[in-house]
């Protein structure tokens, strides 16, 4: 049938006019702009991101000589009437952004203007406690602002921890595993504590909120969760992060400061008819170059050795299953969805927001899906009084895949060629087709954030703000073992695999923020102002935990725990901590370029011992800035700012440490009965870190280069670490005290440049680096204290010693070793390092090791930084790379010391010839020798790629968009290494210090094609 030219060309006109028709009936608050016209009184225009062609909101526009001028609003469209003359001359200044002036003709009504980011950035404002945001040029200290919308739309994340990974120097992301719905530790300025938590505070909007890094099931008992809460968040509702890094910048924040505070901030409605914004992406995962990583196995017939001559045999798990048509991996589609509208008018503003994503991992059991809304309002009903509200939800569930003790790449990297013409098709225990259909872990999190602030203004010299939040996060986590079909039964023929299990523990975690902040200026003369700022602030934190865990279900499908017939455990407890605590803060400022801070907090924390009470944090501060002063001169020099900050934080203990606590126990006659557990110490005092900071701050060449550069000094003071208890007191195992001393130092440098800015081409990169320099400066007593995993065992290869970064490798070092006959060594004869810069034999007379442990390298890396680099070409393509770099760091590679050491499936376990003496030894010698195994695990990777093109405004206004964008991205791409495991990176999530590669999934490469479009 042929179409109707009429009829199609009302359904285009329809497409093009509906939607916003009826967002402006349903929300019943836009403004109503009108039309754009050729009028000789009116200039009107698009403002965009030079390097990006990203539209610009509130960008400044105004007519010079005159008081004409508009903002613009979230499509980047400004317009002014009222002009008059034939040219006019307008100036385009936004924070951040390099001023831009033009003359242009009246009644030009389709301007096009790109302004390029400033090098130097002493306008931005920055979040720091007070009632008020402050400007970067009066703060003592530097803060590292991410924009997040920006970053979004260079290379689209699928997390808060990839998005921060390699933007802002001094911060570390350790992200452990590939796992789809994993996150990662992150660390601010090395390790600073022994014992307890060292995540920074999370804030969103000013409410404290919720930071768990580990969560979820800790799989084959002794691994750890891979979830972290940060993910939670939707990058697409974030306008902003900024990061506070150290005790000098974060005083006023007080007691759990002291690893920095992460500041979220939320993007919000702008004034103006709706804007609706829809973004889709798809895209897959897979596990890059996965035969060659997870490698060739070595053996013969019989499990440990040829016998009578046999041939030396090969498996390559892989390729073997990719053969089999049963691949170990899959590519893992991934998706997702985001919209949102805002506008408002001249007292209200809105924006809504929705995002769904579904993401599969390279397992059948590993996908997540998640579903997350958020909603920001903000009311002016008088001039002198603002109110922002906020709510954000998160539906998500993350299906955990089984890594490090019993998974998929653990059952492959043990197995054995002489395992391969048995039903095991090689693997260690079982095939992974058993392993995915009997076993099942997942979390499942149900969280709200909601939050309300006020900021009050009566007079030009007053104002104050009350923030009022809460966050509750409900995390449902489950294992199941379900009783094994008739195909599994094979493998899994015991009585307590035959029976199955289930255990299922849920934690609601709810935190609650009260924050009143104050700010009042005065001028003491024309050229002296002063700030006196004040606060009060409480803070709980609430935990409540119930778990249930039951066996031996009677028949297959029963999955409920009542089901269960032995082994029933249940458990439940409340955790609470509270803080209560206020600050005062003077600030003098001289000419608007020097200024001098000085501040003090208070803090009380309830678990605090009952024989300590208040703690204070002082802090003073510095910033000048140079340039603006008579005296100076440069023509290359733009601008320059020094700056010192000194300041202190602490973090309480966990919460029951001071207190003295028992156990409930069966007594005498099945009676309820409880014995000692913990004597506690009244006299526990928070950790205490004390920090000084300085740096510098500069433009160069006509503000096309940016630099920063700070120097760090930090020491942690009390800090907590368990202490035997003697038997002579009642109590067994140990008690927390206050006598670490831990010390860092650091520097830090970030360069910012914009070679090139014209029509036809912009450049723009970035460079971050940072240096750590870690130090245990005292334990209170012992040399070394042996770092307790997860699960409760200390490891005798990793601990925290005296003069030695937190978080080192001590093992055995062979220095070298006869060899037998075969070419294998043998243990009487051999070298080892004595730790004292001379040699010593290994072994006594009888083959007991009479070798010490000595220093193998700091667990997490003293060195990280990135580079990255966006260019802009015919106005509408852009490319977009960041590599990020982590050095210094040395891991247990398990793969090779499961495979060389214990079931002997290397090549060299076979063919020695050409291995140095050293390396035979370890695999000879058994579990203390480890140096062969403890790998330098430095690398660089190609984390982010992107391709972007713009599609001209008359192609998107076709099918009813004002703008459109299409993004090519891809990340974990390509790893520069000299480690020989299967990912540098892998290490268990949940643990602060302990650094071993088994069985984790790497860092997935990705493929991601992005369409936005906005209405």
């Amino acid at each position: 049938m042929p179409r109707d030219p009429s009829s199609s060309a009302l359904r285009h006109h329809g497409a093009r006019r509906i939607i916003p028709l009826l967002l402006w009936l349903t929300l019943g608050f836009g403004a109503t702009a009108r039309p754009v016209s050729a009028q000789a009184d009116v200039v009107a225009g698009t403002v965009i991101d030079g390097a990006t062609l990203i539209p610009l909101s509130l960008v400044r526009v105004s007519v010079e000589g005159t008081a004409l001028g508009a903002a613009t609003d979230a499509r980047g469209h400004f317009r002014i009437t009222g002009v008059s003359g034939g040219t006019v001359r307008l100036a385009f200044r936004r924070i951040g952004y390099q001023p831009v002036t033009q003359s242009v003709a009246a009644g030009s009504v389709e301007l096009r203007v790109s302004l390029s980011a400033a090098a130097a950035q002493l306008e931005d404002v920055v979040v720091t406690g007070t009632a008020e945001a402050v400007t970067k040029r009066s703060l003592g200290n530097a803060v590292s602002v991410i924009p997040v919308s920006d970053a979004v739309q260079l290379a689209p994340p699928q997390d808060i921890s990839n998005l921060i990974n390699g933007k802002a120097p001094g911060v570390t992301i350790l992200q452990g595993s590939g796992s789809v719905g994993s996150g990662a530790r992150i660390k601010i300025r090395g390790g600073s504590s022994v014992t307890l938590n060292d995540a920074p505070l999370l804030y969103i909007d000013g409410v404290r909120i919720n930071n768990n890094e580990g969560a979820g099931v800790q799989v084959q008992g002794f691994s750890s969760g891979i979830i972290s809460r940060i993910n939670d968040l939707d990058p697409e509702s974030i306008e902003s992060i900024e990061i506070i890094k150290g005790p000098a910048a974060a005083t006023l924040y007080g007691t759990e400061a002291s690893n920095g505070v992460i500041q979220v901030i939320t993007k919000r409605g702008k004034e103006g008819k709706p804007v609706f914004s829809l973004t889709a992406a798809q895209g897959t995962n897979w596990f890059m170059n996965a035969a060659d990583r997870v490698g060739t196995l070595y053996g013969c017939a019989t499990r440990f050795g040829c016998l009578n001559g046999q041939s030396l045999q090969t498996w390559n798990p892989v390729n073997a299953e990719e053969a089999r048509g049963t691949p170990m991996f899959k590519n893992g589609a991934v998706s997702a969805l985001h919209a949102d509208v805002s506008g408002g008018g001249a007292t209200t503003l809105y924006r809504i927001g929705a995002s769904y994503q579904n993401d599969n991992g390279i397992e059948p059991t590993n996908n997540l899906w998640r579903f997350s809304g958020n909603m920001n309002l903000s009311i002016k009903p008088v001039s002198t009084l603002d109110i922002n509200a906020s709510l954000g939800f998160t539906e998500s569930n993350v299906n955990q895949n089984y890594e490090g003790g019993g998974g998929t790449i653990t059952e492959a990297l043990f197995g054995a060629p002489a395992l391969v013409s048995t039903p095991n098709r090689g693997f260690i225990d079982y095939p992974p087709q058993v392993l995915w259909s009997t076993y099942q872990a997942y979390q499942r999190v149900s969280r709200a954030i909601a939050s309300v602030q006020i900021n009050h203004h009566p007079t030009g010299w007053f104002n104050q703000r009350l923030t009022i939040g809460v966050d509750r996060a409900g995390e449902d986590n489950l294992e199941l073992a379900r009783v094994p079909d008739q195909a599994s039964r094979y493998w899994l023929n015991g009585a307590s695999d035959l029976g199955g299990a289930k255990s299922v523990f849920r934690n609601d975690l709810t935190t609650t923020t009260f924050d009143y902040s104050l700010n009042a200026k005065a001028s003491l003369t024309s050229n002296i102002h002063a700030t006196t700022s004040a606060g009060v602030q409480y803070f709980r934190r609430q935990l409540y935990t119930l778990s249930a865990a039951g066996a031996g279900f009677p028949a297959a499908g029963l999955e409920n725990i009542n089901a269960a017939t032995t082994s029933f455990f249940a458990g439940e407890d409340l955790i609470r901590n509270v803080t209560a605590g206020g600050f005062i803060q003077e600030q003098l400022e001289y000419k608007n370029r020097l200024f001098l801070t000085g501040a003090l907090r208070a803090d009380k924390n309830s678990a605090f011992g009952a024989n300590f009470n208040l703690v204070k944090y002082p802090k003073v501060s510095a910033s000048w800035v140079v340039s603006e002063e008579p005296f100076f001169h440069s023509s290359w020099l733009n601008s320059l700012r020094l700056r010192a900050a000194y300041g202190e934080t602490g973090q309480q203990p966990d919460a029951f440490a001071s207190l003295r606590t028992y156990l409930p126990v069966t007594g005498g006659n099945g009676a309820g009965a409880v014995t000692p557990n913990s004597p506690g110490n009244p006299n526990l005092a928070p950790e205490r870190g004390k920090e000084l900071e300085t740096g510098i701050d500069a433009s160069l060449f006509r503000d096309r280069l940016g630099v920063e550069v700070t120097f760090y000094a930090q020491k942690t003071t009390g800090g907590l670490f368990a202490q035997s208890v003697a038997p002579s007191t009642g109590f067994p195992g140990s008690r927390l005290v206050n006598t670490a001393v831990i010390q860092n130092r650091g520097l830090e440098i970030q360069l910012r440049g914009s070679p090139i800015a014209n029509d036809k081409v912009a450049w723009d990169w970035a460079f971050n680096f940072s240096k750590n320099w870690n130090k245990v400066l005292d334990l209170g007593g012992p040399a070394f204290i042996n770092i307790v995993q997860q699960f409760g065992t200390p490891r005798v290869d990793q601990r925290h010693a005296v003069g030695y970064p937190l978080g080192t490798n001590w093992v055995i070092h062979v220095l070298s070793s006869p060899l037998d006959a075969n070419g294998f060594a043998v243990r009487q004869g051999s070298i080892c390092d004595d730790g004292k810069g001379s040699t010593m034999a290994c072994f006594d007379g009888s083959g007991n090791t009479i070798a010490p442990r000595v220093f193998a390298g700091r667990t997490t890396p003293d060195k990280e930084g990135s580079f990255s680099s966006s260019v802009t070409f015919l106005r509408r393509f852009r490319v977009y790379g960041l590599v990020d770099f982590k050095l210094g760091q040395y891991i247990t590679n398990n793969k090779a010391r499961a495979q060389c050491q214990i079931f002997k499936t290397c090549l060299r376990n076979y063919e020695p010839a050409g291995t140095p003496s050293d390396v035979l030894a370890d695999d000879a010698f058994g579990s203390p020798f480890r140096w062969a195994f403890i790998e330098d695990a430095s690398f660089a990777k190609l984390r982010e790629l992107s391709v972007s093109y713009t599609v001209p405004d008359r192609w998107a206004r076709s099918f009813g968009a004002s703008s459109a964008r299409i993004t090519l991205s891809g990340r974990n791409l390509h790893t520069w290494t000299k480690y020989t495991g299967i990912d540098p990176e892998a290490y268990f999530v949940g643990e602060a210090y302990v650094r071993v590669d088994q069985g984790q999934t790497p860092q997935l490469a990705q493929f991601k094609t992005t369409i936005n479009l906005t209405f």
